[in-house]
């Protein structure tokens, strides 16, 4: 369901020989834990190029990508931010999101029906402040994890926007500066 049209989710497909080998390198962190609940190292944050766009590539829990990817970003939007996000329910990017609504930022969300129910969640928050907020109301889910900032930078990634994405699931994501990608996904979400 999730390939078929069904979902709602996004893909890249990257032909890059350092971002395959960044993800390899994950892949065997993984692997070589001498349990599920023992910490992965840190290893900073990496940044390739792929073509002309710059990519930022953040794993979770050990990059804390949500505060200093996510969120930085956020705050330092300037006109707009559109995010399509299976789970929203991280109380700091709610807040950095009702910030910068406040300074005349245009805040666009689409959160999956699922997750509106959740005790957690922050769609109604966000909404009480003025933020537009879409539930999906189609019969697949809202299964993105995505945003456009400024209409050139693309978030994409396998993280919830939740304190369990961020802090203990193996997740990634990828901080992608192209007006040109951006572009695409904007269109996708125009869409829905």
């Amino acid at each position: 369901s999730g390939t078929g049209g069904y979902n709602a989710n996004v893909v890249l497909v990257a032909d890059s020989h350092e971002l395959a080998v960044l993800y390899r390198q994950e892949f065997q962190r993984l692997l070589n834990r001498p349990s599920p609940d023992s910490e992965k190292e840190a290893d900073g944050i990496e940044v390739v190029q792929i073509g002309n766009q710059e990519v930022t590539v953040w794993f979770s829990p050990q990059d804390d990508a949500m505060r200093f990817g996510v969120q930085a970003l956020i705050a330092k939007a300037e006109r707009s931010i559109d995010i399509a996000i299976f789970y929203l329910t991280n109380k700091w990017v709610a807040a950095e999101l009702i910030a910068a609504h406040q300074r005349d930022v245009r805040v666009r969300i689409i959160v999956d029906a699922t997750s509106a129910k959740n005790g957690y969640t922050k769609h109604e928050i966000l909404r009480e402040a003025g933020i537009s907020v879409k539930v999906e109301n189609w019969g697949g889910k809202m299964h993105m994890k995505a945003a456009v900032i400024d209409d050139r930078q693309l978030i994409l990634g396998s993280m919830n926007w939740t304190r369990a994405g961020e802090d203990r699931n193996d997740e990634n994501m990828l901080l992608i500066s192209s007006p040109e990608m951006a572009a695409s996904f904007s269109s996708v979400f125009e869409d829905l």
